[in-house]
């Protein structure tokens, strides 16, 4: 397995805005890990979409997608996301935190990790 781990323009997702960036982890010509970051302002990214195939997981795909987001955007940038209660532990070991100051209902959790800065 090779790992290979790409920043690409958006297609056509979120409103095609040319800001955003997907991220793509493929094995071969397959994907087998994505994410879509998008800007709310020149400090905060927010990881809109991210996912792994399911046969996939525990394989460090995850891992490797966020620490290239991180390292693309995180020296200058807040990083933020919503994650489904079963992913939170994966993303505090990322270096995420509970964001205080965004509060929802969604039966989501609002994760931050601040900038290297």
């Amino acid at each position: 397995f090779k790992n290979k781990i790409g920043n690409y323009r958006p297609l056509a997702f979120f409103g095609n805005r040319p800001e955003n960036r997907n991220f793509v982890a493929l094995d071969g010509n397959k994907l087998v890990g994505f994410a879509i970051v998008s800007p709310w302002n020149s400090k905060i990214m927010e990881i809109k979409l991210f996912g792994v195939n399911s046969t996939r997981r525990g394989q460090g795909i995850g891992r490797n997608l966020i620490q290239k987001i991180i390292s693309t955007y995180g020296k200058n940038q807040n990083i933020i996301l919503q994650s489904i209660p079963s992913a939170v532990n994966f993303y505090k070991k990322m270096g995420f935190e509970n964001n205080k100051y965004m509060l929802h209902g969604s039966g989501t959790y609002s994760l931050r990790r601040k900038s290297n800065m």
